[in-house]
């Protein structure tokens, strides 16, 4: 019975390793500003479309940091949120990774990191955070290969 333990726990482990492999928890900072804006509104309405740019600073549980400028089009309504994409760009090598996000009215946000480039090539991972008028702070996970 013993060996049967082992052998199930020894299995188990092969198997949920590499699934955790590269696995961090990150915590985040950034600030920005909309830019190329174009807004309409009436009343107590308020939509704008443009592209969010600013720089962001990852802390990895390793305590390493990770600093993007990013540049994210999207869309913003004062009543539900908004969403957009990114590409967070390491200013000193170019590699990239993209990064999509949805925020609530309330500046709550969520966001997916979807692939990359160099050293970001096949990043994943979930975030959120909260936007306070352009500035943010939050943490999730960051998986690189």
């Amino acid at each position: 019975m013993k060996t049967v333990i082992t052998s199930v726990s020894l299995i188990l482990a092969l198997i949920v390793t590499p699934v955790f492999a590269g696995h961090h928890a990150v915590t985040m900072k950034y600030g920005g500003d909309w830019v190329d804006v174009v807004t309409v509104g009436h009343g107590n309405f308020m939509r704008l479309s443009g592209v969010f740019v600013g720089t962001n600073v990852m802390t990895m549980e390793s305590g390493d940091t990770i600093l993007t400028n990013f540049k994210c089009p999207g869309w913003w309504d004062v009543s539900t949120g908004g969403n957009g994409a990114c590409t967070m760009k390491d200013p000193t090598t170019g590699d990239h990774w993209v990064l999509s996000w949805d925020c609530d009215a309330g500046g709550n946000c969520t966001g997916q990191a979807i692939g990359g480039t160099g050293r970001f090539d096949g990043v994943t991972g979930s975030m959120t955070w909260v936007n306070n008028n352009g500035w943010g702070e939050g943490g999730g996970t960051f998986m690189m290969k």
